[in-house]
């Protein structure tokens, strides 16, 4: 009787709580259910964390790709990497329109720059004082002016490229808005629409940007270049100290880009080099590259011109003068 009693009491606990038997450890119990449940949370949890850290790279990686084809565009040479590495990514797209590369600290870094000193300045003053409330007023106002910095490096990126400049203030938006940027930059870097063409001299020198430097901080020493005849007639590019000014057809090899009556210019025509007191002449042309009084300039031997001085590009159609 004993014996028999003891089974079915064994047999009980079996079925209750998983026992041994054909149920495994936790079988189909109260137990079995939330760990199941538990698992499978984690699981999902897992494949949540990889998926976006899979679509973060993906969208990272072509951002990169898209800023690298509109640095190619406008004439950015020989620092390709840039465009996929934290940080010097913001290099380079100051690099397309010749902003120096410290303007990073506010350019697409402002929200880390700013995160970091609220960080500091918790540790330096040890909780939430009045320290750290001003602290909290000087960040607040250079992400503003990072936002403001963003919008204006837009309003002269795009004329460059035939685009509105007001399409910039869509930076202000947050969320998917920011996807229309996304796409108008797409078209910039991959459609053979949007060339660095025609009305670029002018959109440099009216874009809002390079006003404010000009008006306000004076800008560093440059000389410019004035178009005779050509497509570029009557427009004033400018040349600044120790940087190329390189004209001819291709958009990758040259950043002053000739697409009228082009015959007689090749791919990349000749560079112009400012040095701060005099201009040197680079001719790298087949058809060349010549002084006012018709003399050919030696082929990729730079000539030191002075002020004032006129180059013709394979024809008079397209003359400078060096200002």
């Amino acid at each position: 009787m004993e014996d028999l009693l003891y089974e079915a009491l064994l047999d009980s606990y079996g079925s209750s709580y998983g026992g041994y038997g054909d149920y495994g450890l936790y079988g189909d119990s109260v137990f079995g259910d939330i760990f199941g449940a538990l698992a499978g949370t984690a699981v999902i949890g897992v494949g949540y964390i990889i998926f976006w850290i899979a679509l973060a790279a993906v969208l990272y990686a072509y951002a990169g790709w898209v800023l690298l084809h509109i640095g190619r565009k406008a004439g950015v040479k020989g620092c390709d990497w840039m465009a996929f590495v934290p940080f010097c990514r913001s290099v380079y797209g100051l690099k397309i329109l010749g902003e120096p590369w410290w303007k990073m600290f506010w350019f697409e870094n402002y929200m880390f720059f700013a995160g970091l000193a609220l960080f500091i300045g918790i540790l330096a003053s040890g909780g939430l004082g009045a320290g750290f409330v001003i602290l909290c007023v000087i960040v607040v106002a250079y992400v503003f002016f990072g936002i403001i910095y963003g919008i204006l490096y837009h309003m002269k990126l795009y004329p460059i490229f035939g685009i509105n400049p007001l399409l910039a203030l869509l930076y202000v938006l947050p969320g998917w808005i920011n996807g229309i940027c996304m796409v108008v930059e797409s078209l910039l870097a991959f459609s053979s629409n949007f060339q660095a063409v025609g009305n670029r001299a002018q959109a440099i020198a009216s874009s809002p940007i390079n006003q404010l430097r000009n008006d306000f901080v004076g800008g560093a020493a440059k000389g410019s270049v004035t178009g005779l005849s050509g497509m570029y007639a009557g427009a004033t590019i400018d040349v600044a100290a120790g940087d190329e000014l390189v004209i001819g057809r291709d958009p990758v090899l040259a950043n002053l880009i000739i697409s009228d009556n082009a015959d007689k210019i090749s791919r990349r025509h000749c560079g112009i080099i400012f040095d701060g007191a005099r201009y040197s002449v680079t001719d790298y042309s087949s058809n060349g590259t010549f002084k006012a009084d018709g003399t050919r300039l030696m082929a990729n031997i730079p000539t030191a011109m002075p002020r004032g001085s006129e180059i013709i590009l394979g024809s008079k159609q397209l003359s400078f003068r060096l200002n």
